[in-house]
């Protein structure tokens, strides 16, 4: 008798009905998956006649698909049961390791599909662990706004280990195991771009209306939404709204092609007559959100989870490296981000990416009483020892760097490392949007620095935007930033942060390629140091951080949750 087959990978799944009528991206979405699934169940109510969804599926011609028929039942309509039934039957029809669950809206970056895959294979053997944890892009409006508010779902479980007797749960968000058992799951550096609030507002109006007849216990058909007065709906003032400066999944090019709604929109920041108020413009939501992006790191402070996190696994070829980076159990180097250091802020501009020398001063200060040891990312393959360590980072190479960084770090016995722009004298990036013009460093500078022992990385050569630059640009722009600082200081380089903080897997791969051993981002990249040594997470740290919030960011759990707060916080506070 031979041996039995080893299960396939990854298998996707969804639900859908009356899709395309909807203005769901429902094609696109099961695109966007299917490069990396083995296979791609949809079980798909008929809906009404004249609803396309199922001929445009069928019009991929794409073998991985498996189109299943079903009716619903309006018996379990209520409450929004029938969401949970169709979607735990897609579950159980899929045949992999691990089961991609994607509602119809929502779309995977085609740069976060190598990632997916990687961490499938890196938990396949790993039973304790039932699923994976994807953040959240939720666009609003249009495709150039998103909400991150509190009360938002910020992060939500689409991966699903096959045979655990995992289920659907509630109205289809979310899954659950066994006895109403939370899910054991690992976050995982990837995201789902969600579009279910962006279509033009008389069907975003229709689309309500269907789901509230659902939930309500009956059926409404598209028809009978659309009846009585033209209907639409009010997305509110989306200039209170940050704005989205990402790229969309390229599946969704042709889909965002079809925006034609703008004029229907309010983009200033005052409300329109008297429309209903959405849940992120109550007072109680807005001044969470703010307490949250003021003291949390955007971490939510009063939150429901449904999922319980397992203990993570390193990349093995990291597994070393990552031994030797804890000071003690749970303990993530901090990593943080400066930009300039300034006398009097006389001399900022509108930006905030700067700090006083006055107030580095106090924070170095506390550093030393602390018993910091500052180290550079050429020291992480070193064992540390008991002092916790810290990386100061500061980015773009200001001469203030040289004149006023430069004494403190000397009298604290300090190092830091710098991120070089190396073929403009000035920040001509910056300039062209208003900020006054200050001088970058001089390779003499640097030399004099890098010999005290601070650490130079790369920043470009003009502080180009690797992520979405053409690739040739972006190369020459990466590693000739390297050759640059290695002629200057006769010395490798090894890291490289990305300017604007912007990432993609190619801009990565270049980064590798160039020869650096570390690519460092800013608030992208997952919350454990070195689990991906090519898109280091820092945290930021600017004239607006005071020493409560500082304390915050340097505990080494600033990741860590509980109830929103970093853990060791809490305990040293209280």
């Amino acid at each position: 008798m031979g041996a039995r087959p080893a299960m396939s990978l990854l298998s996707g799944f969804t639900i859908g009905r009356n899709a395309s009528k909807l203005y769901y991206p429902m094609v696109e979405s099961v695109r966007s998956a299917l490069p990396i699934v083995d296979e791609f169940v949809v079980a798909l109510d008929k809906g009404d006649p004249d609803d396309d969804t199922e001929a445009r599926l069928r019009a991929l011609a794409e073998p991985k698909l498996r189109i299943i028929d079903r009716t619903w039942d309006p018996r379990r309509f209520e409450s929004g049961s029938i969401f949970a039934d169709e979607t735990t039957f897609a579950l159980e029809q899929c045949r992999s390791t691990w089961c991609l669950y994607l509602q119809a809206d929502e779309v995977l970056h085609e740069d976060d599909l190598p990632t997916i895959l990687e961490w499938c294979e890196r938990y396949r053997d790993r039973p304790d662990v039932d699923g994976m944890l994807f953040e959240y892009l939720h666009l609003w409006g249009d495709y150039r706004h998103r909400l991150d508010t509190h009360g938002v779902c910020r992060r939500e479980i689409r991966i699903v280990r096959s045979g655990i007797g995992a289920y659907s749960y509630r109205d289809a968000l979310s899954f659950r195991k066994g006895a109403n058992q939370k899910l054991q799951v690992v976050r995982i550096p990837a995201h789902v771009y969600h579009y279910g609030y962006v279509r033009p507002p008389e069907l975003q109006a229709v689309k309500k209306r269907v789901q509230e007849g659902i939930h309500e216990g009956h059926a409404v058909s598209i028809a009978q939404a659309s009846e009585g007065p033209a209907p639409s709906y009010d997305y509110g003032p989306l200039g209170d709204l940050p704005e989205f400066t990402g790229t969309h999944p390229r599946v969704m090019h042709d889909f965002i092609a079809r925006f034609s709604w703008g004029d229907r929109l309010n983009y200033g920041k005052r409300r329109r007559g008297d429309p209903v108020l959405h849940k992120h413009q109550r007072l109680k939501y807005r001044l969470l959100t703010a307490f949250e992006r003021t003291f949390t790191g955007n971490h939510e402070v009063i939150g429901w989870k449904n999922y319980e996190l397992a203990r993570p696994s390193p990349a093995p070829r990291l597994q070393a490296v990552r031994a030797k980076t804890r000071a003690a159990p749970g303990y993530e180097i901090p990593v943080l981000m400066y930009h300039q250091v300034l006398q009097s802020k006389d001399q900022a501009g509108r930006f905030d990416t700067w700090v006083l020398q006055a107030a580095l001063r106090r924070q170095l200060e506390k550093l030393a009483r602390d018993g910091y040891e500052t180290v550079t990312f050429r020291d992480l393959d070193r064992p540390g020892g008991a002092r916790p360590r810290i990386i100061l980072t500061f980015d773009d190479g200001y001469e203030d760097n040289y004149t006023t960084l430069f004494p403190l770090l000397k009298e604290f016995g300090f190092t830091a490392t710098i991120f070089m722009v190396t073929q403009l004298r000035s920040n001509a990036w910056d300039a062209v949007q208003g900020e006054p013009a200050m001088p970058l460093m001089t390779p003499e500078q640097a030399r004099e620095m890098s010999a005290y022992g601070v650490e130079f990385g790369g920043h470009t050569r003009t502080h180009a935007d690797v992520a979405h630059a053409p690739i040739e640009v972006a190369r020459a722009e990466i590693a000739g930033c390297k050759a640059d600082l290695e002629a200057w200081l006769g010395a490798p380089v090894v890291s490289f942060a990305y300017p604007y903080g912007a990432t993609s897997n190619a801009a990565k791969q270049l980064v590798q390629e160039a020869g650096f051993r570390y690519g460092i981002a800013t608030k992208s990249g997952p919350r454990v140091l070195l689990e991906d040594p090519f898109q280091i997470r820092r945290i930021g740290v600017s004239y607006r951080t005071g020493m409560l919030k500082f304390r915050m960011k340097t505990s080494g759990r600033y990741h860590d949750r509980l109830n929103g707060f970093p853990s060791a916080l809490i305990r040293r506070v209280a």
